[in-house]
């Protein structure tokens, strides 16, 4: 699988290169402590389930159960209450919010999650994440979002399968802020930062390595691979196309697929080139393929509903 282990925590060792390059996504890894950590290495299976539904067929992977996850975080399950109350908001507290979230979701508790979610008080605190100022290098900056650390998990939770597959009415209520807000938050945000990393060839945020990080907040998710990115936006844009009829003829949709389609080509291009990518993709030929092939058959499903849907439509 893609997000580690259910028995331990695994954290990057983030060393120095010879050129003193901080932050190498290539590092080793070991056991910490708190957060999350995938490894490649395990993308086959696992105590928490594989991947070998993605091969073929037509079916999507659903959620992000096996890719965005807190382990060993029992302590802070009910933490996301207290946070959702607080104000004013600072990163760490939407950090640990969403920390606190993924836990609960992962311990069938979605339900409270949802309800809180879905009402006036938790819509306004979506708005809040939605609108803070986005950065690929927001270091620890009270300020500012990071996209990898903060935004990532976050759309992750909204894919996990407890809240997917929740039958209260209050999912729906969410989905459609998420939707409103698809040009603001999606298309000029999340889709420019993940062109960042993809130019930058790296997820490493420039301004606090990783281990600071976990010594601010030692439940923090941190991702693998830039692969994560990719597939967690297409499971949540193929969410929303699963739940709001008219996000077929949506303009800032097809936009934001188009847009989703170039910067996967790119990233394929740049696994080609090790010298200058340090994805761990780069480092297991097999595991590449395997990734591409789940993230090629999402891809295309996404896009076939955005056509037949938009078809009907225009054909009605």
């Amino acid at each position: 699988m893609f997000g580690g282990g259910s028995n331990y925590n695994t954290r990057a060792n983030f060393n120095r290169s010879e050129r003193g390059e901080r932050g190498s996504e290539r590092g080793s890894f070991r056991e910490g402590r708190g957060g999350g950590r995938g490894s490649f290495r395990e993308v086959r299976g696992g105590g928490r389930g594989s991947f070998r539904e993605g091969r073929g067929g037509g079916r999507a992977h659903e959620g992000s159960d096996q890719l965005v996850f807190i382990v060993n975080g029992e302590l802070i399950t009910t933490v996301w209450k207290k946070k959702l109350l607080k104000t004013p908001w600072h990163q760490n507290d939407v950090r640990i919010f969403i920390s606190s979230a993924l836990v609960a979701t992962d311990s069938q508790k979605a339900g409270e999650l949802v309800t809180e979610l879905g009402n006036d008080r938790g819509l306004e605190r979506l708005r809040e994440i939605m609108n803070f100022p986005m950065s690929c290098d927001a270091g620890l900056d009270d300020r500012k979002l990071s996209f990898q650390y903060v935004i990532l998990p976050f759309l992750g939770l909204l894919t996990k399968t407890d809240i997917t597959k929740c039958i209260l009415k209050y999912v729906d209520t969410i989905f459609m802020l998420i939707y409103k807000n698809l040009d603001s938050f999606f298309h000029k945000k999340v889709m420019k930062m993940l062109e960042t990393l993809v130019s930058r060839n790296s997820i490493v945020d420039n301004n606090v390595d990783v281990d600071k990080l976990f010594k601010t907040e030692q439940y923090s998710f941190i991702p693998p691979s830039l692969g994560i990115f990719f597939l967690i936006i297409v499971r949540l844009l193929t969410e929303l196309l699963r739940r709001i009829k008219e996000a077929s003829t949506n303009e800032t949709m097809h936009n934001i697929v188009h847009y989703l389609k170039d910067l996967t080509a790119k990233y394929k291009r740049s696994l080609e080139r090790p010298l200058i990518s340090r994805d761990p993709l780069i480092d297991n030929l097999e595991t590449r393929k395997y990734f591409f092939a789940i993230l090629d058959n999402e891809m295309n499903i996404m896009i076939e509903m955005l056509n037949t849907e938009h078809i009907s439509e225009t054909s009605n």
